[in-house]
């Protein structure tokens, strides 16, 4: 069946090849230069140009698009070879998704005194939005520094019934990742700062075939890591995770991991940061029975995806034993924002469940614990630091979660992470990412940005 699904493919492919062949060549094709073709960017221009030029070329993707049902669906699925290598273009680096209660709450202040909040404060909240509200204040001016552009950073892999984000290595933008943490270090005194990089579910469940030394997420982690000056510790996330890696760490159908996944990203870092992690008996659990993710959607119009629709994810949450208040703002002097809970409950309606730790990735998110001793966490990170942020709930007595991509950009407003630390009297300074972020020149400038 394999090979009549490649006899099928290239007999239409020559079929066209002949009536297209001479719109092709007079069309134009781009000039190739050595930067381009070695950095990928040449083979996505010719993507788009034959994807102009080539007669029928939508058609050709339709069936493209039902040969890959007929190859997934004669028996090939049910084994754990790889099925379909998607080219994606992940936006992740971009910007995040949110949800936006509308409840206004008062400025933050930095705090001297020791008191806490005796319980977790109860509101009235919206349904869900699919983005966080983006605002500038009149003490805020906007950033006009040029944006990089935002780059296809992975493509997605089928094997058996999970779907996951295959990313490739890019070492400059890797050294320019760990230069920003660097920077940000450097400009925080007497802050201890952390670097956790983390793999996603690729470096743990992708086919040994697709996890060349150069492209191994391990390889990448120490690259980063080796260039990271001595002040920054380095927290060994990835060797606690492969150790587990027969348990639910990550999500089939979605690119996050569990929240028992950041579990042990937070038990490395606690020892590390010479802490004492607390067992999962310490919490209560909740959970939704049923959870179809990011991958299904990004896999929309390949047949494929029923696979996934067909086995769907389920979500735990351990509910974090001290009183909580949270608050998020969506501008950098934190002059307006809502108040949400730490876990935000969703309907079951509502598709992409992980959105429920912290209710997304706005801006600023600040966590307010019992916590009996004065001790404050900064934690900058995407979306994958959202679920490790509740964990942290059991060692500081206020949390500030940052998410780099909302500020110092055209259309956001300015933020110096420095002045934020040391406005909210900040201990400690965690630095949390998954491959995609790290491997994305976007996403370090907008790092790099917040130390200047």
């Amino acid at each position: 069946m394999k090979r009549l699904y490649i006899g099928i493919s290239l007999f239409i492919l020559l079929s066209v090849l002949l009536v297209g062949l001479y719109t092709i060549v007079s069309s134009g094709i781009p000039e190739i230069g050595i930067r381009s073709f070695i950095k990928g960017e040449y083979s996505s221009q010719f993507h788009t140009y034959l994807s102009e030029n080539l007669p029928f070329s939508e058609k050709l993707k339709e069936y493209n698009l039902y040969l890959n049902g007929i190859y997934t669906f004669a028996g090939f699925s049910q084994s754990s070879d790889t099925q379909i290598l998607v080219p994606i273009v992940n936006d992740a680096a971009d910007h995040g998704t949110a949800i936006s209660p509308s409840t206004t709450v008062e400025a933050v202040l930095p705090s001297t005194s020791t008191s806490y909040p005796e319980e977790s404060s109860t509101v009235t909240v919206t349904e869900p939005t699919t983005e966080a509200t983006e605002s500038t204040t009149e003490t805020e001016e906007a950033v006009t520094e040029s944006d990089p552009v935002v780059e296809s950073l992975g493509q997605i892999l089928l094997v058996g019934d999970r779907a996951i984000e295959l990313p490739v290595a890019d070492y400059d933008a890797i050294s320019n990742y760990a230069q920003a943490v660097n920077q940000i270090a450097e400009s925080m005194d007497n802050v201890n700062t952390y670097s956790i990089l983390v793999p996603n579910a690729a470096g743990l469940y992708a086919p040994t075939a697709y996890q060349s030394h150069e492209d191994s997420q391990q390889a990448m982690i120490d690259h980063a890591y080796n260039a990271m000056d001595d002040s920054v510790r380095k927290v060994d996330a990835f060797q606690m995770l492969e150790e587990r890696k027969d348990e639910y760490l990550y999500f089939r159908t979605d690119h996050h991991w569990t929240h028992l996944g950041s579990y042990y990203a937070y038990k490395a870092f606690c020892y590390s940061a010479d802490m004492i992690p607390q067992p999962l008996t310490n919490f209560q659990t909740g959970s939704y029975e049923r959870f179809l993710g990011t991958m299904y959607s990004f896999l929309s119009g390949y047949p494929q995806r029923e696979i996934l629709r067909d086995n769907p994810d389920y979500l735990t949450y351990y509910i974090p034993y001290r009183d909580t208040t949270v608050k998020y703002y969506d501008s950098a002097d934190m002059s307006y924002g809502g108040t949400i809970d730490i876990l935000y409950p969703l309907s079951e309606s509502y598709s992409n469940k992980y959105i429920c730790f912290l209710g997304g990735d706005h801006p600023i998110t600040v966590i307010d614990t019992n916590y009996p001793k004065d001790r404050v966490c900064l934690l900058i990170k995407e979306s994958y630091g959202n679920a490790f942020a509740t964990w942290l709930t059991s060692h500081y007595s206020r949390i500030i979660c940052v998410d780099p991509r909302e500020f110092n950009r055209n259309g956001k407003p300015a933020l110096n992470i420095a002045d934020l630390a040391d406005e909210m009297g900040v201990d400690d300074c965690i630095i949390l990412n998954y491959p995609l972020m790290i491997n994305s020149s976007a996403y370090g400038s907008w790092l790099s940005r917040m130390a200047k």
